[in-house]
This record gives C-alpha cells, structure tokens and sequence, in this order.
C-alpha cells in the first residue's frame, strides 16, 4: 500500500560502484567529529542514510558495547556494510532498510542519531527531523551534516562543467531535493522541537574523480 499524502523521494546519485566509492571514504572522525565528543560507551544509535557504512562502523566502536542500527532507503551498499562491520569486529551493528519519514523504531528507542548527506535529498528535511526528534530518548542528540549547494565552487571551470552543475542541480531539485536547505538547519531544529542547538561550518576540498570542488558543509548537533 502506498501512503501518496507521504513525499517519495528519490536519491539522484544512486547506489551503483561509482558513488559506493565514494561514500566509503566517509570516515566517523571527519564526518561525525562534532558529534563524537557526545558519545558515549554503551549508548543507542541510529545513522540514517547509512549507504556502505563507513561512518556507521566508526560510530558503533566509539559506543560499543551500545547497539548502533544503519538505515538506508535502499539495502544496495549493505553487503559492503556487513563487510566492513566484520572486517573491524563491530558485532553491534546492525543494517537495515527503512525510511527516514516512518522510522520502525518505537518512541525514545536511541541515544543518539546521525545523519550525514542525506536531509538534502529530501523535499521535506522539516518532517524527517520532527521524526528523528520522536526515536530520541530524553535528553538525546541529534547530528546533522549537508551540504549547503549554494556554495559549490568549481576551480578551474569550463562552460560543459558549468553545464553539468547546472544540469545536476536541476535533476536533483526535480527529484524533490532541498540543495540549499543546510543554512536553515537550526531553525528546522528548533521547529522541529530540539532545545539547544550548536552550528559550526567546514569546508572540504575534493580533487580528482568527477567532482572537483570546494563544497561547505554545516554540522549541527541538538539536544531534544
């Protein structure tokens, strides 16, 4: 049965080789840092759009022996996933396909919740926050780090370069992405009912493969 009051979103980039790598260069200590130090031996987590879980498995060994659940829309880069968890030991972590709109996690179910690249994607970040808010246990937090695409430099550029941004853009906002809706993100936070929030910006720099470009990203960790 499908809910069609519910947004179906779509994830442009896909789930085939190209982009598998590229997500397994994600690292816990560079793309959770900010939330990492609010981790602690024991806690509850869920990383949403979790992909091949790099991140995940560094999550779940800052929190071991506390579970730490990876979910993804998809279950295409899980066997990676399950690779990498048994390759480094983490034997509290476990992997599964759900949608971040209608988490299958009771209320208060985790510690803590994580989600790196994922709330662009969707039409409605406002309503997957509000849901991220309700797995929390009191006192939780919550971290977020997106990309803010209004601040995508390219360097140097050509005019088919330029095609190709403008081009992706307009198929990732087709597809419902919100590519600008990072620098809003305390504000959702605090709409979607979290009492303290903390900002900070970096920026990081990819040379070589396909993108080559200079993208800010804002991280942001609340408390409900």
């Amino acid at each position: 049965m499908i809910d069609e009051g519910r947004p179906r979103e779509t994830y442009t980039h896909g789930h085939g080789e190209f982009m598998a790598r590229v997500l397994s260069r994600r690292t816990a200590p560079v793309d959770a840092g900010f939330l990492l130090p609010h981790l602690r031996p024991g806690a509850a987590v869920l990383d949403c759009g979790c992909g091949p879980g790099s991140i995940t498995v560094g999550l779940a060994e800052a929190v071991a022996p506390g579970r730490t659940v990876g979910i993804d829309l998809s279950n295409g880069h899980f066997p990676a996933a399950l690779a990498l968890a048994v390759e480094r030991g983490a034997d509290n972590v476990i992997f599964q396909v759900a949608d971040v709109y209608e988490l299958p996690f009771d209320d208060g179910s985790f510690d803590a919740v994580f989600a790196n690249g994922l709330l662009l994607h969707l039409s409605k970040p406002e309503n997957a926050l509000r849901e991220l808010r309700r797995v929390l246990r009191p006192s939780g937090i919550v971290g977020i780090r997106d990309l803010d695409w209004g601040s995508w430099l390219m360097a140097p550029t050509t005019p088919r370069l330029q095609e190709f941004r403008a081009l992706l853009q307009q198929v990732m906002t087709s597809n419902g992405a919100s590519l600008e809706y990072a620098r809003h993100q305390r504000a959702l936070l605090l709409q979607a009912g979290f009492a303290r929030t903390e900002v900070s910006v970096t920026a990081s720099c990819h040379v070589g493969g396909t993108y080559r470009n200079t993208a800010v990203a804002t991280e942001q960790w609340a408390e409900t």
